[in-house]
């Protein structure tokens, strides 16, 4: 096995086996999206949705919890894009600033569709369990971002402040 050497400060290039991965993820979720624009979430399951993807029940199960798991990652997916927009910009940009360029972002915008339909399309309860989950997950990278960006002696309360107004 060759690994293709890379500069200190570029990002790896995936691997195939990686790429298959995040292939199959998506046709998952792809899928459990096809089902939610016809269907009430509690009127399809994971065995619906794996054999829609072309996967077994068990693969389903080895990329989600659940079938609201599935459409929740649309959610993820959407933060992590900002999250990462939100640290490739400038080291010196006030962060609030940052974030607003990170959310207004072509990358960022994109996935705002996808959200914004998986939240019209779901108004479970169950949903909204995993939905919280990823804005959570999402809170604590904001933080961990802004505690990099900011003074070292910056109190925790103004960074937690500023998390809240940010997401």
């Amino acid at each position: 096995m060759t690994c293709s050497p890379t500069l200190p400060d570029s990002p790896a290039t995936p691997s195939r086996r990686e790429l298959n991965k995040a292939a199959t993820r998506e046709a998952i979720a792809g899928a459990t999206l096809d089902f939610l624009r016809s269907k009430a979430l509690n009127e399809f399951t994971a065995d619906d949705v794996a054999a829609a993807a072309g996967v077994s029940r068990r693969t389903f199960f080895n990329y989600f919890s659940s079938v609201e798991a599935a459409v929740a990652s649309f959610t993820e997916n959407y933060l992590d894009t900002v999250i990462a927009e939100l640290e490739s910009r400038p080291a010196d940009e006030p962060i609030l600033e940052a974030a607003q360029h990170a959310l207004s972002s072509e990358n960022s915008t994109s996935g705002l569709a996808v959200l914004a339909e998986t939240f019209a399309l779901t108004q479970d309860p169950q949903l909204a369990r995993f939905q919280l989950q990823a804005w959570d997950d999402c809170s604590v990278k904001i933080a961990d971002v802004a505690r990099r960006r900011l003074p070292p002696a910056t109190d925790e309360l103004y960074i937690q402040a500023m998390v809240g107004a940010v997401v």
